[in-house]
């Protein structure tokens, strides 16, 4: 039996219920701190959607010929650029990127936008085309490796919550874009490389996983092997359905964008939801085990229909690559953290072999689909696409292996240190950098002198920053104030 503060006894399932409690009230505290970082990711996200996955991007010139080729155009610069930052890991060093860096390449990703923002023609256009692709991949491939080396130092509860409340903001502005002039629109995506960049420059970056935690030995090729194969998998049905999309007039085109986003919505607002409410390995072998069937039976309904049925077996396949793409994020942020590998050199090979297998994709869905007497082709690979999922998930990159990935800790280690706590207590309620090297020797019984001797302060500014944590946390003297730690570590 356990025994509970007030001295009355709690059965262990009583006390594993407050414990998940506890978990869940966390989880949820970090929406009321700093919540703006989360859109650091999400206009990413939702930049990705409005050009490469959807319509939105494209209602100003209304010529869907020029949104395939910018889709496949920027498609490419993105798996070359993966490829070629891949190819210079031992040479790149990303922890020199200061904030300004940061932001050039915001600045770059959205002058990129702006060159494809009306259609050209004659000699311009494949120039055009190229240069655009080359400033937006260096762009999204920077920003986003840049925002994994920061999710990689985050506790993964809070990764969770991050990740996929972020596919839930980019969602949902998506939608809210569609109903609003197409000017503003463009103008909106276009700003949306700029505004990720200047919020991931802010992202606080800090240590504040707990320690120690197992390590992941990625030079394990069966292990890569085995994830990169499930990349491919997810990635090329998504490319086959968004070329598919593009043989439909303008109106069509962008009310199919539509469905598919809404679709989206759907599985991130549940990817949300179970961020708040599960712990992280529960939370992987969901997104792991849901995503590829609800590929599986979009592709099926292709199949069976003969094409007849295109938007509703492209929801579902939108949806189980947003479920399958949220895992690959949290997967890799968990891998770069517990192995010590960079994140040039974990996630530039999992997101170049994934925009290669969707500019494959890409390529089929729109040739064959803009024949309709190729209409026995279009079924025949998507259900290619079902059966090399079934395999995969089945037979290659197993609920084994994903446990085996993200279990945080090993049983014998399942305490925080008193460090580790005052870190993830500092994050939750927004305590300055000062403020937690104070706190962290209030909770191991330093005085006043001792720590103005340490920090090489007086003793009134120690007093102030004391006053300041007791305040932000909500605590009326030290003994609450240790109390609140304990719980932490406990």
């Amino acid at each position: 039996m356990g025994v509970h503060d007030e001295g009355q006894t709690v059965s262990p399932h009583g006390h594993a219920k407050l414990v998940d409690n506890d978990l869940r009230q966390e989880k949820s505290n970090t929406l009321a701190v700093r919540v703006w970082e989360m859109f650091g990711f999400g206009t990413q996200y939702l930049w990705l959607f409005s050009i490469i996955f959807g319509a939105l991007f494209f209602s100003s010139s209304a010529d869907v010929e020029w949104a395939r080729l910018v889709k496949v155009s920027f498609a490419v610069g993105f798996a070359v650029v993966y490829l070629s930052l891949y190819a210079l890991k031992n040479v790149i060093d990303f922890d020199s990127f200061g904030r300004s860096s940061i932001v050039f390449f915001g600045i770059a990703g959205t002058l990129g936008t702006m060159l494809v923002v009306f259609p050209v023609s004659g000699g311009l256009e494949f120039f055009v085309l190229f240069v655009a692709s080359v400033l937006v991949g260096i762009s999204q491939t920077m920003l986003m490796l840049l925002g994994n080396r920061t999710w990689s130092k985050m506790q993964p509860e809070r990764v969770m919550v991050h990740l996929a409340g972020s596919a839930l903001v980019a969602c949902v502005l998506y939608c809210v874009l569609t109903f609003v002039p197409a000017a503003l629109s463009t103008f909106v995506v276009c700003l949306l490389p700029v505004m990720g960049s200047l919020i991931l420059s802010s992202t606080r970056k800090g240590s504040l996983r707990p320690l120690p935690l197992r390590k992941l030995d990625l030079s394990d090729r069966r292990l890569c092997g085995k994830i990169l194969v499930f990349v491919a998998a997810f990635s090329f049905p998504m490319g086959i359905v968004t070329g598919s999309a593009t043989y439909s007039g303008v109106a069509a085109f962008a009310f199919d964008s539509l469905i598919f986003v809404v679709a989206a919505l759907c599985i991130a607002l549940f990817a949300f939801v179970l961020a708040l409410r599960a712990v992280p390995t529960d939370m992987l072998k969901i997104l792991g085990s849901v995503g590829s069937p609800l590929i599986v039976v979009g592709c099926i309904v292709v199949l069976a229909s003969q094409g007849e049925a295109f938007l509703v077996g492209g929801a579902f396949v939108v949806a189980g690559f947003v479920a399958s793409d949220l895992f690959m994020w949290f997967l890799n942020a968990e891998l770069v953290s517990r192995s010590g590998r960079k994140p040039l050199e974990v996630l530039a090979r999992s997101c170049c072999v994934e925009w290669a297998f969707f500019i494959l994709g890409f390529i089929l869905g729109s040739a064959l689909f803009g024949d309709m007497t190729e209409l026995i082709s279009v079924a025949f690979i998507y259900g290619l696409s079902a059966i090399a999922l079934i395999v995969v998930s089945s037979f290659v990159l197993t609920q084994v292996d994903l446990v085996h990935i993200v279990e945080a800790r090993e049983s014998v280690q399942s305490k925080q240190s008193t460090e580790d706590a005052c870190r993830s207590v500092a994050e939750r309620f927004g305590l300055s950098a000062r403020e937690t090297e104070v706190m962290v020797y209030l909770a191991n019984g330093r005085t006043v002198p001792y720590i103005q001797e340490k920090l090489t302060i007086s003793q009134s500014t120690v007093k102030t920053h004391v006053r300041n944590i007791y305040r932000k946390m909500g605590v009326q003297g030290k003994q609450e104030f240790l109390d609140t730690i304990e719980k932490e570590v406990l």
